[in-house]
């Protein structure tokens, strides 16, 4: 098996790879933990490049699953368990540092209403390497089932993620990816990118760039979105 990445996801910290017994062509499960403590994963999505190099077993035996973990720093293990004759397979350990951020999403019901604030602050663990990205892809990740349910909402104005943000001189920058069109709202996918990175103490201002790279004023300290986000 090969335990091949660990990354900060919402709630904890999510690893990928595979992993074969050799005694059965089944799938198996993973034990993974955070500090000693975690759960099994079903090693069963299909990974046709293993398959390539061990035919006999067939590609069901990728593994992906997510740990809780709060911020700080983790040790984060994967075990693949055994089957039949032989003992457990360690595949490895990564350390993981989290930390702690906000993400802003728009509250429904009180938009509708006209009644401010029209957003909501959740808590969001993501990489301390780079909390601002990790924001912003939580963002686009949207809300949970549980905040759905408290009428959050990700408004995303087309847009399919973000590319090249870069924190300078208390100015982050960043261009949306896939489409950008506001549909005569007021509220877009800005709404939501301008707190989510303005909480951070190198912020002062954001701009936002539509996927060609245009945005309203460029240079100088101050706000800024494209015109394909302007009511």
């Amino acid at each position: 098996g090969n335990y091949e990445s660990a990354r900060a996801v919402a709630g904890g910290v999510e690893v990928k790879g595979w992993a074969i017994d050799p005694d059965t062509t089944a799938p198996i499960y993973v034990w993974v933990t955070v500090d000693g403590l975690g759960r099994h994963v079903y090693a069963n999505t299909s990974r046709p490049d293993v398959a390539a190099v061990y035919p006999a077993y067939g590609p069901n035996h990728g593994f992906t699953g997510t740990v809780s973990a709060t911020p700080g720093t983790h040790t984060v293990c994967v075990t693949a368990s055994n089957v039949g004759p032989g003992t457990h397979k360690p595949l490895g350990c990564r350390s993981v540092t989290l930390t702690g951020v906000d993400v802003y999403f728009q509250h429904e019901d009180r938009y509708v209403a006209g009644i401010e604030p029209y957003t909501e602050a959740v808590a969001r663990t993501v990489s301390a390497a780079a909390p601002a990205t990790g924001a912003l892809q939580a963002l686009f990740a949207g809300p949970t089932a549980a905040e759905q349910a408290q009428s959050l909402r990700t408004v995303l104005s087309e847009a399919t993620g973000f590319a090249d943000l870069s924190i300078s001189d208390g100015i982050a920058r960043v261009r949306l990816t896939g489409g950008c069109n506001s549909q005569g709202a007021t509220f877009t996918v800005y709404s939501l990118i301008e707190p989510t990175l303005k909480q951070f103490a190198t912020v002062t201002y954001v701009k936002v760039y539509s996927p060609v790279g245009q945005t309203a004023a460029p240079d100088g300290p101050s706000d800024s979105m494209p015109d394909c986000l302007q009511p």
